[in-house]
């Protein structure tokens, strides 16, 4: 049965109200998720380290434990600590600002750039994928990435439209690259993209300013390689990110096994609409590449998205689904447009898989929810309150990490700064050390290996005292029992509390019988 003209005008005008609900509910599950106010992430508390500790100079040189961040995106943390104080709200600030941000400026480009006349579908999508609202409430630069990678295509676009002086489009460009580090690929497949189109149409200012506009960019680039670069080359030595390299050039099974494995991870940052996108994409590449008008987005696409895969064989930049973020943006673009070329040819289709697109991103509500926000194992603060409590003469022990959210919570007073290849005691505080290492098979898991003399130094150093309490992070279960076990052949072990499976035990080491002592007088 055919829907009749009237009936889908008005499935469209529900349709606009649901986009626009969509949107709102994608910055509104943002800000709500903001004020939970979960606990630092391992790798937050480690970063939180040097913002909280060093003045901005300080931010500059290589960072603690081995983390890497654009300084541009460090001292805007370090200012906005500076000015509101130190706090999980101050730290994922900015995030939160790029991911609300990017929703507009993403809305922007669908309507100036691409010229979309229903750009609230394509940006109710975008607000509602799982993954960019994650990240928009951690103290990581991965959203903040994703933000800039919108902007430095907004600013380009404008420029190569006559709308954008081109002297602000290289100054912006040129800037922002110390913001993020795979800025420079958006940037490059800009400026690569400018030259080919300037080439086509015989322009040849345009040739000419497509060269300026990557010396200038190259220039930015070079400065920040040679001055910063070595603060995000330090933790690549460990074996884990070795592994996560792009085989450009398969060269065996294995090689393309690898390829299936990081496209499975990349697509995971869809959430539900995996299969959906995965399935899309080739499709909505093909309808641009067949639209004059697009075909030029379709080309930037593939440039940037070869310029990361040649960094990635190059050894420069790692594979891991946070770390492509950047890409999301461009990507959620790619799938987006064709709805705008379905609505042009075949407004009943458009409007069935506007519907599906829109609607699968339904599950991003459940950030509505706490337990969807807080990430299990890893929820210490509420543990650390309670500990602060504790009265008598009983010791804490820290699960190796578990340290820097304690330290981060402690202001970093009086504790070590690094992690520590032995179990440290500072006052009635034990600093736990890895008595478990990691065996990495493949990419993007691992298993553990024990190490019989770092465990039993544990238990010694545990069981030392009378009474401990037992904070885990992120501690997988085998290696918690372990330790748990070994434990309980010296004392008793009772869990006090676990939120969002973070667990408190409090261990008592077994109080030894005096021995039997005759009486004088007494005789057999």
């Amino acid at each position: 049965m055919k829907i009749s003209v009237k009936f889908l005008g008005k499935l469209e005008a529900f349709f606009f109200i649901l986009c626009l609900s969509f949107i709102v509910i994608g910055i509104v599950v943002r800000i709500v998720a903001y004020f939970y106010n979960r606990s630092l992430f391992l790798d937050e508390a480690m970063l939180a380290s040097s913002v909280v500790q060093r003045d901005y100079m300080g931010l500059f040189q290589p960072l603690d434990y081995n983390q890497g961040a654009p300084i541009g995106f460090l001292l805007i943390v370090k200012t906005f600590v500076y000015l509101f104080g130190t706090s999980e709200f101050v730290l994922r600030l900015l995030p939160l600002i790029s991911g609300i941000g990017s929703i507009g400026i993403y809305f922007l480009i669908l309507r100036d750039v691409f010229k979309d006349p229903r750009p609230w579908i394509g940006t109710a999508f975008y607000a509602t994928i799982p993954y960019l609202i994650y990240y928009s409430i951690e103290f990581k630069p991965y959203m903040l990435d994703g933000f800039i990678t919108l902007i430095i295509f907004y600013s380009f676009f404008s420029t190569m439209n006559g709308r954008l002086n081109p002297w602000v489009n290289i100054l912006i460009c040129s800037l922002l690259l110390w913001f993020s580090f795979p800025a420079i690929f958006s940037a490059t497949a800009c400026c690569t993209l400018m030259f080919i189109k300037a080439v086509k149409d015989n322009q040849t200012q345009d040739i000419k300013l497509s060269a300026i506009t990557s010396m200038f960019i190259g220039a930015s680039f070079l400065i920040l390689f040679f001055t910063y670069y070595n603060n995000i080359t330090a933790n690549r030595g460990d074996p884990y990110w070795s592994l996560l390299y792009f085989p450009l050039i398969p060269s065996g099974k294995e090689s393309f096994d690898l390829i299936f494995l990081m496209i499975k991870n990349y697509f995971s940052v869809f959430g539900t609409n995996r299969i959906f996108i995965l399935l899309l994409s080739p499709v909505a590449l093909g309808f641009i590449m067949a639209s004059k008008a697009r075909r030029w987005f379709g080309i930037l696409f593939f440039i940037e998205v070869l310029i990361l895969l040649s960094a990635s064989w190059l050894k420069r930049y790692v594979m891991i689904d946070r770390l492509l973020i950047f890409i999301i943006p461009l990507h959620a673009l790619l799938v987006t447009l064709i709805i705008s070329e379905l609505w042009s040819k075949w407004p009943r289709v458009a409007l069935i898989t506007s519907i599906l697109l829109v609607s699968l991103n339904v599950t991003s509500f459940r950030y509505l929810l706490p337990r969807y926000v807080f990430r299990e194992t890893m929820e210490i603060n509420p543990i650390l309150e309670m500990t602060n409590d504790l009265k008598g003469d009983a010791a804490l022990y820290l699960s190796v990490l578990a340290v820097p959210q304690y330290q981060y919570k402690t202001e970093y007073k009086k504790t070590q700064e690094y992690f520590s290849d032995d179990t440290t005691k500072n006052i009635r505080v034990i600093f736990g050390t890895g008595y478990y290492s990691p065996k990495y098979n493949i990419p993007y898991s691992w298993e553990t290996e024990i190490d019989s003399a770092k465990l039993m130094n544990e238990v010694c150093s545990i069981t030392s005292y009378q009474k401990v309490y037992l904070i885990f992070v992120l501690c997988e279960n085998f290696n918690r029992e372990t330790l748990l076990n070994e434990l309980k052949k010296s004392g008793s072990i009772t869990e006090i509390m676990n939120y969002y499976e973070t667990p408190l035990y409090c261990f008592s080491k077994a109080i030894k019988s005096e021995p039997f002592v005759k009486s004088r007088g007494y005789s057999n």
